[in-house]
């Protein structure tokens, strides 16, 4: 465990190995001050595998009048892959979480295949989950872009743009089988 090199006190697990196999289950995070530039999202998955974050509620300190002040680091859970099949993050599973007062709930960069985000909460957020915005999309991190993703029975609510976005690239990109759907209620 490290402490980040902004000085804030965020729980960071480090390896010089590729992280699998990580669980983080029934935790409450909640924000501390207002966002500033230098913000960090609550759980960050850097080319993980076979990982899981359930039962989590992350409350950040942002509200639609105060869209300048935020930005898209600003968000709950942030899964990242890079530009191999060796560092991609993939086999993720996002489930029952909520998603409260963030610029994004999730947000993908570059490489990220096989995700599961289901019965999850967004509410007051700029976006819900957010694919591979313009600002990621053209930093040569990617080879390929998210694919395989699975969306299903989530609940938007306060929504200022979109409860699912994805982006646009300049660069030979592709989003793929990004499926949403609203199971029945029985």
């Amino acid at each position: 465990v490290s402490q980040s090199r902004y000085g804030d006190p965020n729980l960071r697990i480090v390896s010089p190995q590729r992280p699998d196999y990580v669980s983080i289950e029934n935790l409450t995070l909640i924000a501390d001050s207002t966002p500033s530039n230098v913000a960090t999202p609550f759980i960050r998955l850097d080319a993980a595998s076979h990982s899981m974050v359930k039962n989590v509620r992350m409350v950040g300190k942002w509200s639609i009048p105060n869209l300048s002040i935020i930005t898209a680091t600003h968000v709950g859970i942030e899964l990242r892959g890079y530009n191999s099949s060796v560092f991609k993050s993939e086999n993720i599973t996002i489930e029952n979480c909520q998603f409260e007062n963030l610029h994004s709930g999730v947000y993908v960069k570059y490489d990220v295949e096989n995700v599961n985000i289901h019965n999850n909460e967004f509410e007051n957020l700029a976006r819900g989950v957010n694919f591979n915005d313009r600002s990621n999309a053209t930093d040569g991190f990617s080879s390929g872009g998210p694919k395989l993703i699975n969306i299903t029975n989530n609940r938007f609510d306060k929504i200022f743009y979109e409860g699912v976005h994805v982006g646009t690239s300049t660069t030979a990109l592709y989003k793929s089988n990004i499926i949403t759907r609203s199971l029945p209620i029985s």
